[in-house]
């Protein structure tokens, strides 16, 4: 939130102007440059037109080429291969605010990899992580205690935790469709049972026996979550997937079939995570003539 917001301020100051609630829904070109960009502005329920000079796009690649205006070969044939790429899967996050600060109890590790292959419940487990991703079966236990990295991202005497499991969406589309396909009493009653179960899991690993009572603040994110927020396909959440055919030299370039038009993002070269798509950023601004 605060790089975003520390990003956004540095544009406005700079002459750019934010669209907040809006989409783009249709990208026109002409004589292979975008030439328009439709737009709908939410809130307002309104459409108009932007005719850009240049183009950067970070947004997911599968949605971007259905909205592109554009019958040229060479297009045809970018957005096939587009089509055929594989995303990543997605994640299954959790974040907890604590009345306590760890720090206190001798806790002062801020990220903790746990491998727990060799405990029985996951050894003997039939449940693939991945499909169901519940914190007591996971074979790899990871989580960032951010309030010891930088005491200021938590209030005297708290703490707070975030966690990480891929995951796919299937269990939640399930509970979804349970419940008439809204997010209902089954979707609601399974993030709070992964909820309570990676509280457990932590409480084991931090050996706090009661740290249950200390959980003031719990947010759960799942692949839905994902979905809803950034529109990635499947709720991925580092791009295309981390495979031979996908990688290095074959990853998408950032240069597409249009002259004004250039990718950042995790969807392109460098690929997916924080440093590597702001290498992307600068490589795209460096693109742009001046």
């Amino acid at each position: 939130g605060s790089l975003s917001k520390k990003l956004s301020k540095v544009f406005v100051e700079r002459g750019g102007e934010l669209l907040l609630h809006t989409e783009a829904v249709k990208i026109s070109q002409r004589k292979k440059r975008i030439s328009h960009i439709t737009v709908h502005n939410k809130l307002e329920n309104e459409m108009y037109k932007i005719c850009p000079k240049w183009v950067v796009c970070n947004s997911e690649l599968t949605s971007l080429v259905e909205i592109v205006n554009s019958t040229c070969n060479t297009y045809k044939k970018y957005k096939s291969n587009i089509k055929q790429r594989k995303a990543e899967i997605s994640a299954l996050t959790f974040f907890l605010g604590l009345s306590i600060d760890l720090k206190d109890l001798g806790i002062m590790n801020t990220g903790v990899w746990n491998s727990r292959i060799q405990e029985e419940s996951v050894v003997k487990s039939p449940v693939d992580p991945i499909l169901n991703p519940d914190p007591l079966l996971y074979p790899h236990f990871y989580y960032t205690i951010y309030s010891n990295f930088d005491s200021s991202l938590a209030p005297i005497g708290k703490s707070n935790i975030t966690a990480f499991f891929y995951a796919k969406r299937d269990m939640f589309d399930k509970a979804i469709k349970d419940d008439g396909n809204r997010k209902g009493k089954s979707y609601t009653f399974l993030k709070k049972d992964l909820a309570n179960n990676f509280i457990t899991a932590l409480s084991n690993d931090l050996n706090i026996a009661d740290l249950k009572k200390y959980v003031e603040v719990i947010e759960v994110g799942t692949p839905i979550s994902n979905i809803h927020f950034t529109k990635n396909h499947n709720g991925s959440c580092f791009g295309w997937d981390m495979v031979p055919g996908q990688m290095m030299d074959n990853q998408m370039t950032q240069v597409t079939p249009f002259k004004n038009l250039f990718l950042a993002g995790q969807w392109t070269f460098p690929g997916g995570g924080v440093p590597t798509v702001m290498v992307s950023g600068i490589n795209a601004a460096n693109m742009v003539p001046v």
